[in-house]
């Protein structure tokens, strides 16, 4: 009698536990499966493209104001790039209006890339073999046109990876006014390729400021 008891426990005890596994609430994955999913929806770069858009605008808004903030001492800085010394600092007429453009990329260790857009003026004296003459050069020239400047998401936060300076016209002041500079005119015309649409003193400031 006792050994029918046993049995029938055991039978019991066997149907509960199969009954327990094949429940729908019951979950098939593994602690190490759960702990993936909940990575890759955290590293989903478009669960969050809005705050990382208003992150970036932020980090943008912060350079510019800090950038108009040292206007004054840049002006009275001078720069040496191998073998020139000059002047520059720049100034954003639009504030800290921008376009920005945001894409998914196809690693993991930077998600999300994007380009920001902004109109610039930069001003920069002539190029000098010596200091004490940058020094004195008081003689700005201006150029008006976009910066373009990249960023890439790592590590959640936005690190910037380059910059380039497009300056649609190069201007000079003449009696307190911006006039199209004239030696961009006689240069450009003494270039041998006609599709040159550069002048090159921009051309040769932009290789010594990396813009």
């Amino acid at each position: 009698m006792r050994n029918g008891a046993s049995i029938f426990t055991i039978l019991m005890v066997g149907l509960i536990i199969s009954g327990c596994a094949s429940m729908p609430w019951r979950s098939k994955s593994t602690p190490t499966e759960r702990a993936d999913a909940r990575e890759e929806t955290a590293a989903d770069p478009s669960a969050d493209r809005s705050e990382q858009e208003s992150r970036l605008r932020r980090l943008v808004s912060k350079g510019i104001s800090e950038a108009e903030a040292s206007q004054e001492e840049d002006r009275r800085s001078v720069v040496y790039k191998r073998p020139y010394y000059f002047r520059t600092y720049s100034e954003y007429p639009s504030g800290d209006a921008m376009e920005i453009a945001i894409r998914e990329t196809d690693t993991r260790v930077a998600p999300l890339a994007a380009e920001v857009i902004i109109d610039k003026q930069r001003f920069s004296t002539r190029l000098h073999r010596r200091r004490e003459d940058a020094s004195a050069d008081m003689n700005f020239l201006r150029d008006t046109g976009t910066e373009r400047i990249t960023y890439e998401l790592r590590n959640g936060r936005w690190t910037r990876t380059g910059s380039l300076f497009l300056a649609d016209k190069t201007e000079e002041q003449i009696n307190g006014e911006w006039v199209p500079l004239k030696e961009q005119a006689q240069r450009e015309l003494n270039m041998p390729d006609q599709q040159e649409n550069e002048s090159w003193w921009r051309r040769t400031l932009n290789w010594v400021t990396g813009s």
